[in-house]
Formats: structure tokens, C-alpha cells, sequence
């Protein structure tokens, strides 16, 4: 997977490893928050039956997917049988159940960047996984090496994000360090509304969704340093 040249080959690999264990799908995104509308844009690899993606994305289920909700807040793999045994609400338990209709009734996610302030996850299924110690210390071992390829694929193909300016990365540099927008208006001499207007245009360069999401967003590209 390190030496892929494309998003294809690294699913191919994976594939290689896991469909020893059971699995025939898998998706690898970062994470945004539920109410984000181009959470689609976030996926890495996709790699679900397209029926089932099309009615995930149809019927909104992203906004309810206990699995996403878990892993923004984890790094410690779950099996979806333990998201199953939660008390789920009932747009949650929905999404997995439907799940199940469209042969995907066992998986295991594997969390990825909580402490970089970008999640991801790594989600792999089928009818019937491996359960075993080893199955699923090979699959987290598959998943984050994916995850890994994917992202430093994707970062050499994609275009350059829009850089920014002088004034944004000194705004995000104060945000950094915990000061409001009304302390930021003061300490830079401008408006408190002219700090949320470059928190905006920010937010629109860099595809985040609010303050401390550009901020991390901001510091992980190197547009800013503490």
C-alpha cells in the first residue's frame, strides 16, 4: 500500500487482506460534523455497495450514524455489534439496521486523528467477519495503514487549497491561543465583525466548520505555527 500509485491499487490490497476475514466493503473519510452538507466531499476511499451508499446519502443517514458519532470522540476500534447493544435512538438504530438489508450486518471501525483535531475512520463489513484476536488486530493494522496511503495519495493529486492571507493566519494565530473574537478586535484594531468575516473566509478556504476546526485545520497544513 505504501508504494500505490492510485486509490484503486490501495483497495485492491486491501481487499487482498481482508476478505480472508469476511469482509466485502469498506469506506475510509474524515469525519465533519453531523450538520456539515459536503460531508461527501470528506471520503477517501469508497468502497460500499452503491445501493446502500445511495440510500445512506438519500435518506441524510450521516446526520444519525452512531458508528460516525463514536469515532469522532475515540481511537479504540469498535465492533458494530457493541454500537448495537447502545441505547440508540430510533434514526440511529435505522441506519444500522438498514445497513444489515443491504448485506452489510457485521463490520468493525477503526477510528483514526482524534488528537489532530481532523477524525477519520476506517469502516469495514460484511455478512459474517472474523472475530478472533488476530482477525481483528490484522484488520486495524489494514485499516490505518490504508488510511495512511490514502491520505498521502490524495495530498499529492489533489489541487493546492487556497492559501491564506496575511490577516487570517494572524486571526487563527490568536484564536490559537484562546482569545475571543471581541479580544482579537482589539488586540489587531479592527471590528469584532471584520475577526468573524476573516473566521468565515477561513472557514470557506480551508473546508471547515467552525472556530477550533480551522484553527487545527490551520496548524495541520502549516498555514500557522503556536
Amino acid at each position: 500500500m505504501s508504494e500505490a500509485g492510485s486509490v484503486n491499487e490501495i483497495v485492491k490490497r486491501l481487499r487482498q487482506g481482508l476478505t480472508r476475514f469476511g469482509y466485502s466493503a469498506c469506506l475510509i473519510t474524515n469525519l465533519p460534523r453531523p450538520e456539515h452538507e459536503r460531508w461527501q466531499q470528506h471520503i477517501l476511499i469508497n468502497e460500499w455497495p452503491r445501493q446502500w451508499y445511495e440510500r445512506y446519502v438519500n435518506a441524510g443517514h450521516y446526520r444519525n450514524d452512531p458508528c460516525a458519532l463514536i469515532s469522532r470522540s475515540t481511537e479504540v476500534p469498535f465492533l458494530w455489534e457493541e454500537v448495537a447493544k447502545r441505547h440508540l435512538c430510533k434514526a440511529s438504530r435505522r441506519v444500522m439496521e438498514e445497513a444489515g438489508d443491504f448485506g452489510l450486518r457485521q463490520g468493525l471501525c477503526v477510528p483514526i486523528g482524534l488528537g489532530t483535531g481532523n477524525p477519520a475512520v476506517v469502516t469495514m463489513a460484511g455478512e459474517e467477519i472474523g472475530l478472533s484476536p488476530i482477525a481483528r488486530c490484522t484488520a486495524h493494522a489494514l485499516a490505518r495503514h490504508a488510511h495512511s496511503a490514502a491520505r498521502r495519495l490524495i495530498a499529492r493529486t489533489s489541487p493546492r487549497f487556497a492559501p491564506l492571507s496575511p490577516r487570517e493566519r494572524e486571526v487563527l494565530r490568536w484564536a490559537s491561543l484562546g482569545k475571543t473574537a471581541w479580544e482579537i478586535s482589539n488586540i489587531l484594531s479592527i471590528s469584532e465583525s471584520t475577526v468573524n468575516t476573516h473566521y468565515r473566509n477561513s472557514r470557506c478556504k480551508l473546508d471547515t466548520t467552525n472556530v477550533v476546526h480551522t484553527v487545527a485545520e490551520a496548524l495541520r497544513r502549516g498555514e500557522i505555527e503556536l
